[in-house]
């Protein structure tokens, strides 16, 4: 290897631990969180980072002043991207009730002195061989409310002003989905 080689290999080596050891330096030295501030020169394109937080500025006549790491506003949002195909089809459910039944009874509201209020009481008990899986219940005005709804008899208890009627409705299946 010749002199002027080595003196090359020199150079590059001590100019690369020179940017390594600046990169670090530039790293360490950013105090503001992860906001990195620096200043872009207009005529040559040079960057250069500065620590805001010790003084450093950038030249407001030949320098623009950029940071980093900002949260920007937020974007328009995208267009609707294209339908994609559809799946492959399940396997089959479990079968589900096909035969149904619904119980309906109504109760019209008369004072009950054991309650001191305007009470009714009204059951939809479902047939024979089936089960409630369900209780439901339709009122007339806001001037009457449910106090108890469900069991097995479809049962339903209201209070509220005199003379309204309350309808209830109890879905009804066959026991074998009760498990019975």
């Amino acid at each position: 290897m010749t002199r002027r080689t080595f003196i090359r290999l020199a150079v590059i080596a001590a100019v690369g631990l020179v940017a390594g050891f600046g990169g670090r330096l530039a790293w360490a030295a950013i105090p503001d969180g992860n906001t990195i501030h620096g200043c872009y020169k207009k005529d040559t394109g040079v960057l250069r980072v500065i620590d805001a937080g010790a003084g450093d500025a950038c030249n407001p006549k030949s320098e623009t002043a950029l940071d980093w790491s900002q949260t920007g506003q937020q974007g328009i949002p995208g267009i609707q991207g294209i339908r994609g195909s559809s799946g492959p089809t399940g396997p089959a459910g479990t079968d589900g009730a096909s035969d149904y039944q619904i119980a309906t009874a109504t109760g019209t509201t008369a004072y009950d002195s054991f309650w001191s209020a305007n009470v009714a009481s009204v059951n939809a008990p479902c047939p024979d061989g089936t089960t409630a899986t369900g209780v439901g219940f339709d009122l007339p005005s806001t001037k009457i409310s449910p106090f108890a709804i469900g069991g097995d008899l479809g049962e339903l208890v209201v209070v509220g002003d005199a003379g309204l009627t309350a309808t209830v409705y109890t879905v009804c299946v066959d026991q074998q989905f009760k498990g019975e």
